[in-house]
């Protein structure tokens, strides 16, 4: 399989995507070659080679028709195997070919509706019957066990009291934020029901102590007559166990029931009975990640805070923020005020004003940024906050000409069209100081961040070898024959200098002066995965192909407009292990995790971020937190389509989903 560049006519590509429906369905997969090659835009084009039994090779378009007879330069090998037959692409939004995002969403409100009225398949996940029980959590926990029935069921009550164990401050906004939450929801819950009987009411308490050779994300949670207990292991496992304590609250129950026992004679999130159990819970990687770019379109800190409280009812932990690109500058920095003046205005393509207005323009003040990190760390997500450079600096470089290559003219303003743009930093002490400053801030701004992440992808080398003599005695000296080594070093100094550690994406590891220490974003492919780790440096797994949800997630027709594919839905992301079957155990280690990103170039408001989100985020989570062995896409289905419900019913938009086992809606 070829990976080849698609710049900015990468569109194109993906006219022919409704043709391959039929070729890929009956597609068998086999072991082959795959190609992956340099300076790739961010959504690729990838290709299969075939033999029709002759001597000749060729390659055909994975998702089109289009066939090769030889490889562009600079590719590099890797070794795949695909051992499944390819899944159809028609996985969701079927039967609402046509229909706009908000017919799509009415859809998914009928689903919603025929689910809370009982019209589900007979078999209902939360049964307790012949030891089928498995509750409808979303990640599933490690470790869900049954207790001897002997010991009866817990029952809501109206009014049940929520008791907090010594040590636990309602003042630490990680209890408070997780108290909050529950309460509303036990509220919402029982608000029908007649009134508890004093001390018949079930309680529900919440204690925390740490536990040799218990992690502090890990948690115990048992359910038992009249009783729930968390046992939590570090704060982090306080908020995990109140947020699956969470799932096993129904929505709303009817208003002619004095107790929730009366409501059903099964057990289960939809009854609001549970049978005695006990749950064990950690999770099985560390980095649970989502990324956002607001460069491409603006999204107020609002949103993004919406965005981080559903991130926190799947367990997502990590939060990559693409603040800067081509498109806009959307970081203050104290000392070049025009970053968020003119580098976060109108758009312009050539000289010439194309578009301006909601999305396109705005940037965040200082005290907005602070109220988000609160906000996340209320709810254990740490921000990665990303600032792009040397590459995707147009905006930057319309607002401070000096900071680019002095034989070529500067923008005029933040681009209007997507992809790769020309405009690289120049390595001059200008461009140093600069990043120096911007460094500096977002150091200050992100105390509680791991990381700082300084892009580095696709950053043409072009006006570099192209500036003249002159030019290039106002350059820095830098090791190696590419100018992309001298900001490797140089932000290497910069950051460190912060205490904090550097990321960038896949390209920077190609490039000489890169430390050790640096976390590598393997987009690419999962060459640069293996590359990373073989090198011994820190990997977060971003795969273009299953991890990036600005891809449509089904056929064209039938979608609101996306950057293209390959098509990925929610069983697509499910099925793909986020950890490798080849990363041998001596680096698994070095595996931090994996993350989904949502580029913006055609999020156009709000609800469309959500519809691409999830369900197919809530996917990814799944296979970041729940042990291996245990993934099973027909089980996840049908407990996702539960979940939904709360989607629903916190108003968070997303794409239609029917599980494999419901009836078609």
């Amino acid at each position: 399989m070829l990976v080849c560049a698609t710049g900015q006519h990468r569109r194109a590509l993906w006219c022919l995507l409704a043709a391959v429906v039929s070729w890929s369905a009956a597609s068998k997969d086999a072991t082959l070659q795959s190609f992956v090659c340099p300076l790739m835009s961010r959504h690729v084009e990838s290709w299969d080679e075939v033999s029709d039994g002759t001597s000749f090779t060729r390659f055909k378009s994975h998702f089109g028709q289009k066939v090769r007879t030889k490889l562009p330069a600079g590719c590099t090998t890797q070794e795949s195997t695909r051992t499944q037959e390819r899944a159809s692409l028609l996985q969701v939004g079927i039967n609402v070919h046509g229909e706009s995002p908000e017919l799509r969403r009415l859809s998914t409100s009928r689903l919603a509706s025929r689910h809370r009225r009982g019209h589900v398949s007979e078999l209902q996940i939360g049964d307790a019957t012949a030891g089928s029980y498995r509750p409808a959590l979303v990640p599933y926990p490690k470790s869900v066990s049954l207790v001897d029935a002997s010991q009866g069921t817990f029952v809501l009550s109206k009014d049940m009291p929520v008791l907090l164990g010594a040590g636990i401050s309602q003042d630490a906004p990680y209890v408070a934020a997780a108290l909050a939450s529950l309460r509303t929801r036990l509220s919402q819950a029982t608000s029908q029901l007649a009134g508890g009987s004093g001390s018949a009411r079930s309680v529900i308490r919440l204690d925390m102590a740490a536990k040799d050779g218990a992690e502090p994300d890990s948690y115990k949670l048992s359910v038992q007559k009249g009783q729930i207990l968390l046992e939590a292991h570090g704060p982090e496992g306080f908020s995990y166990g109140v947020t699956t304590l969470q799932q096993l609250i129904p929505l709303a129950r009817p208003s002619n029931a004095s107790s929730l026992a009366e409501t059903s004679g099964r057990h289960g999130t939809d009854s609001g009975t549970l049978p005695a159990m006990v749950i064990e819970d950690a999770p099985a990687m560390k980095w649970r990640g989502l990324h956002l770019d607001v460069s491409r379109h603006f999204f107020p800190a609002e949103d993004v805070k919406k965005l981080l409280s559903t991130m926190a009812a799947y367990k997502l932990n990590r939060f990559h923020w693409h603040l800067t690109d081509d498109q806009g500058w959307r970081f203050p920095v104290r000392d070049y005020p025009e970053l968020t003046q003119k580098g976060a205005g109108p758009r312009f393509k050539d000289d010439k004003v194309m578009s301006s207005g909601e999305g396109h323009e705005g940037f965040y003040t200082e005290e907005q940024i602070r109220d988000v990190l609160l906000f996340a760390k209320a709810r254990h997500i740490q921000v990665i906050p990303e600032v792009d450079v040397p590459g995707h600096v147009a905006a930057a470089i319309a607002a401070y000409p000096e900071l680019g290559n002095q034989d070529f003219a500067p923008p005029a303003g933040p681009q209007h069209e997507f992809g790769v743009h020309k405009w690289t930093l120049a390595p001059t002490k200008k461009s140093a100081a600069f990043l120096e400053a911007v460094f500096s801030d977002l150091a200050r701004l992100f105390p509680d961040s791991e990381y700082i992440h300084f892009g580095g992808d696709e950053a043409p080398e072009d006006q570099w070898r192209q500036s003249s003599p002159e030019a290039k005695k106002n350059w820095e000296p830098f090791e190696g024959s590419n100018a992309q080594s001298y900001f490797n070093q140089k932000l290497s100094e910069i950051i460190h200098s912060k205490g904090k550690k550097m990321a960038g994406w896949d390209e920077v590891q190609s490039m000489a002066s890169l430390p050790q220490d640096a976390a590598i974003f393997a987009w690419r492919g999962e060459n640069e995965l293996r590359k990373a780790l073989q090198k011994g440096r820190p990997a977060v797994n971003a795969l273009n192909g299953k991890l990036y949800l600005d891809h449509y997630q089904g056929p064209e027709a039938s979608e609101p407009k996306a950057i293209g594919g390959p098509i990925t839905t929610v069983k697509d992301v499910y099925e793909y292990d986020p950890l490798p079957a080849w990363v041998p155990d001596s680096q698994k280690h070095l595996m931090l995790g994996a993350q989904a990103q949502l580029w913006s170039e055609y999020f156009p408001n709000w609800q469309q971020v959500e519809y691409m989100a999830w369900p197919r985020a809530i996917a990814l989570a799944e296979r970041l937190w729940t042990p291996r062995e245990q993934a099973s896409y027909p089980d996840f289905s049908q407990r996702l389509s539960k979940r939904l419900l709360d989607l629903d019913h916190w108003g968070v938009y997303f794409h239609p989903f029917s599980s494999e086992l419901s009836p078609s809606v």
